[in-house]
């Protein structure tokens, strides 16, 4: 893997996770080996509800899937790094060609688990204490089994927004319709609308800027 390949990989990892609530830092620390998704799953925290055979999901805290994430991609990059370097130096010493090939062959395989994660998904193996950690942590009494297998999952921010009261979700639409340079449909008002909202409340501390924006 090239610098440039792996920078690209690097800015498009952290686009995507930024959307799940991902934050860079400047932290260099080697991540802690508590914070991997199995050690998760099996151990806590988090809460692990159990949907039907072999589905579950898992509720974690930002912080919790921060440090998680942080923890699989260091292992993920650590381990297809080393066996690209087992490749070369294979190939340089002239080694046995079913040797290279096979390196190669799990090189490529651990670089298509990362570029998974760089999509959302997650693929990770449970073996049988595994698989009953988890069914023993579960919150809800289904009845369903969790067997040992290879399981795929995806991460997904919380639906609810955490928002009190709607005008701030106006606002935030208004600001973000802004970036869109098609001009703004016209909307009559239906006779059966009964919602008003105040300027000073929709705009809230912004009204200076929102107003200025206005009559640009």
């Amino acid at each position: 893997m090239n610098i440039r390949a792996s920078s690209e990989i690097a800015r498009h990892v952290r686009d995507r996770v930024a959307t799940l609530g991902y934050k860079t830092t400047d932290d260099k620390s080697r991540p802690d080996h508590l914070h991997t998704l199995k050690d998760r799953l099996r151990n806590g925290p988090g809460d692990i509800r159990i949907l039907a055979k072999n589905r579950f999901e898992i509720a974690l805290s930002a912080t919790q899937f921060n440090q998680t994430v942080r923890r699989e991609f260091f292992d993920g990059i650590v381990r297809v790094k080393g066996l690209e370097k087992a490749v070369r130096t294979l190939s340089e010493g002239k080694a046995a060609a079913a040797w290279v090939l096979t390196t190669c062959y799990y090189t490529s395989f651990f670089a298509a688990i990362e570029i998974l994660r760089c999509n959302g998904s997650f693929v990770s193996y449970f073996h049988e204490d595994a698989a009953n950690q988890i069914k023993q942590r579960s919150s809800t009494a289904t009845g369903h089994d969790i067997e040992s297998g290879t399981y795929v999952g995806s991460a997904e921010p919380d639906s609810t927004t955490g928002i009190e009261h709607w005008n701030v979700l106006c606002r935030w639409a208004f600001l973000d319709s802004l970036s869109n340079p098609n001009r703004p449909v016209i909307v009559k008002n239906l006779p059966e609308s009964n919602l008003e909202i105040h300027w000073d409340v929709f705009a809230g501390e912004l009204g200076d800027y929102l107003l200025a924006v206005f009559a640009v």
